[in-house]
């Protein structure tokens, strides 16, 4: 599914660099986050290859409950759902968690 007139981004190497950040993370909120946005990422190549959303997407949602508990994998559901309707408010509660400056 192409939108004319919008960048390509790399998913794949997006979502590469986000579990590589989420190793190296001792912060399980940070690790929990990262789950969300790997989410977000996942369903968005869903989307962009064709796929039916959650043909790869759910099995990582039930190993993550499985592996952290419902609630750790229900947040990640909610970021993953905040990033996609509303990516601006998520950058600027990221923003202020990481101590950037407003923009």
């Amino acid at each position: 599914m192409d939108i004319p007139d919008q960048p390509q981004y790399d998913l794949d190497d997006a979502l590469r660099r986000i579990e590589s950040l989420m190793e190296a993370t001792q912060d399980f909120e940070k690790f929990s986050m990262g789950l969300g946005m790997r989410l977000a990422l996942g369903m968005g190549k869903e989307i962009r290859d064709g796929k039916a959303l959650g043909s790869d997407t759910a099995v990582w949602i039930a190993a993550w409950q499985k592996d952290y508990g419902s609630e750790t994998a229900e947040k990640a559901v909610s970021v993953a759902r905040e990033f996609l309707l509303n990516p601006e408010k998520l950058r600027q509660a990221f923003a202020e968690k990481l101590g950037m400056p407003k923009q």
